[in-house]
């Protein structure tokens, strides 16, 4: 599926409606749903852009609207947690990453939804298609295609020339057709390289993920982009230097914080967008007639200091298509 186009965008990041498009007076209820406990890190990462890009539609945050944040420790009481949302009559929920747009489609027919960070939102029966969503969501879509699985997979092999075995750090309680673990199979295949499944469920699982990837021989690993693996996102870069192994990441701030590199959308830059449609919505617009938009930019981020430690020597040509490189 290709991405929404110059039109998609243009149309929802247009200049706020005349203010009779408005109700006069009314101070909206956004709800909040995710994954995990918020941090500082977390916030910069989605809530904040989310926030910023309000703003410069004309939205005062306590005059306009008032933020409703529900987040939960864990996917059983994501469903509660929205049904918390609609008893509150928020006028719009901001589903912040695939299990939560699951609970909130699941709690809710009628109070739009704006998905924050998706994989395939039609494969998952949310919408009818990207073009022409229905019902009551849309949002961002960031799908996982084997293509895309495979071009993370190209730029490690590119990385380390001889690659042969690669650990694959995934999350399998999701319900989500599009798993990395799930995308790899054909593109590992086309290029002969073996996986080695390391499901993790918690915390504690991560440190045997890396254990087994070493008895498996691995000599890479690819770790899945989603909120949950994230909220371990240190301890995963923290083992892989002291296992020793090139890790791939979907998104940069694992590389900020001493990983080897990534390959993935831009997150701030999908929550600002999210906040297009949230504008939009509140502004009278029907979400299942705004079409769900992909990411269009994917960082590139390499991080030398990482790379000199693990003794690896990143080629010429891998470096000149980085977005970003860190060397201290």
């Amino acid at each position: 599926m290709r991405p929404i186009g110059l039109a998609v965008a243009l149309a929802l990041t247009r200049g706020p409606l005349p203010i009779e498009a408005q109700q006069a007076g009314k101070v909206y209820r956004i709800g909040w749903l995710g994954l995990g406990e918020p941090t500082p890190t977390t916030n910069k990462l989605v809530r904040e852009p989310f926030l910023s890009r309000l703003k410069t539609h004309g939205w005062s945050e306590g005059q306009d609207f008032v933020m409703e944040y529900r987040s939960a420790p864990s996917v059983e009481r994501l469903a509660p947690l929205a049904a918390e949302l609609v008893q509150a009559r928020v006028d719009v929920i901001v589903a912040a990453n695939h299990s939560a747009i699951d609970a909130a489609v699941q709690t809710t027919r009628s109070v739009p939804i704006v998905m924050g960070f998706d994989s395939d939102p039609v494969a998952m029966g949310w919408v009818k298609s990207l073009a022409r969503p229905g019902g009551n969501i849309t949002g961002m879509a960031s799908i996982v295609t084997p293509e895309m699985a495979g071009k993370r997979l190209k730029i490690l092999r590119d990385a380390l020339p001889r690659l042969a075995r690669v650990g694959v750090l995934w999350w399998p309680d999701v319900k989500d057709p599009a798993t990395l673990w799930q995308t790899l199979q054909e593109p590992s295949r086309r290029v002969q390289i073996a996986l080695v499944s390391l499901p993790v469920h918690n915390a504690e699982e991560t440190e045997r993920a890396f254990v087994t990837a070493n008895r498996d021989r691995a000599e890479g690993m690819m770790v899945q982009g989603d909120i949950f693996l994230f909220q371990y996102r240190q301890k995963i870069v923290d083992l892989a230097a002291i296992h020793r192994i090139p890790a791939s990441f979907a998104w940069a701030t694992y590389v900020q914080s001493g990983g080897l590199m990534s390959y993935g959308p831009n997150v701030p830059q999908v929550f600002t967008r999210a906040a297009d449609y949230v504008d939009r919505i509140l502004k009278g617009a029907q979400p299942g007639d705004l079409p769900v938009e992909q990411p269009t930019k994917f960082d590139l981020v390499i991080n030398l200091k990482t790379a000199k430690a693990l003794g690896l020597t990143i080629p010429q040509s891998l470096l000149v298509r980085a977005d970003e490189i860190i060397q201290c």
